[in-house]
C-alpha cells in the first residue's frame, strides 16, 4: 500500500479538502505510464497533472510548473510573468533538498512557501484534476481551484497548446 507524503497530508489536513485517493497498488491493473493511470480512473489526460520544478539560471527562485500531463511547458512564458530570468528545470538533488518529495513524485501540495507554484489555466475547466501525492504510486484528485488556493498558485497560461 501507498501513503501520501507527510508533507503533502499535513496541507491537506490544514485545508480540510474535498479529495480522492488513488493508490496505484489498488488498481486492478499494474500502473505503468499515465495512460493506465487515465484508463483506470476513466478520465482524460488533460486531468492527470505533471508537477515540474523550475529554477533560476542563477539557482536563486524556483518555481513549480503543474499543467496536464500530455502539454509542453513554456518556461519562457513562466520567466515572463513571473518576471525571472532564465529558468531551467531543477536536477534532481534540488529538487529533494529544496521540495522534499523524490524526482517521480513531486506534489505542489505542501511545498516551502518560498516555491511559487504557477498552474496552466487549461486545468480549471475540469471538475477535478489529479496530482501526484508526495510519494511514488499515489495520487490525489481536487477541484483545481482548490489545489490553486492550497497552494497559493497563480493560475497562468504556461504550456504550449
Amino acid at each position: 500500500m501507498n501513503e501520501l507524503h507527510e508533507q503533502v497530508a499535513a496541507a491537506l489536513e490544514e485545508f480540510r479538502l474535498p479529495i480522492v485517493i488513488h493508490d496505484h497498488s489498488s488498481f486492478e491493473l499494474p500502473v505503468l505510464s499515465p495512460n493506465d493511470v487515465s484508463r483506470t480512473l476513466g478520465i482524460s489526460l488533460g486531468r492527470i497533472t505533471k508537477s515540474v520544478l523550475l529554477q533560476q539560471q542563477s539557482g536563486t527562485r524556483f518555481v513549480l510548473a503543474v499543467c496536464p500531463i500530455d502539454r509542453r511547458i513554456d518556461m519562457a512564458s513562466i520567466s515572463r510573468h513571473l518576471g525571472l530570468g532564465r529558468l531551467e528545470v531543477a536536477v534532481e538533488a534540488s529538487v529533494s533538498k529544496k521540495c522534499g518529495y523524490q524526482r517521480l513524485g513531486v506534489s505542489p501540495l505542501g511545498l516551502p512557501r518560498d516555491v511559487v507554484v504557477v498552474i496552466d489555466t487549461s486545468l480549471m475547466a475540469y471538475p477535478t484534476v489529479v496530482v501526484g501525492g508526495g510519494n511514488v504510486g499515489i495520487e490525489v484528485e481536487l477541484s483545481p481551484w482548490d489545489l490553486a488556493e492550497a497552494c497559493n498558485a497563480q493560475i497562468v497560461e504556461i504550456t504550449d497548446g
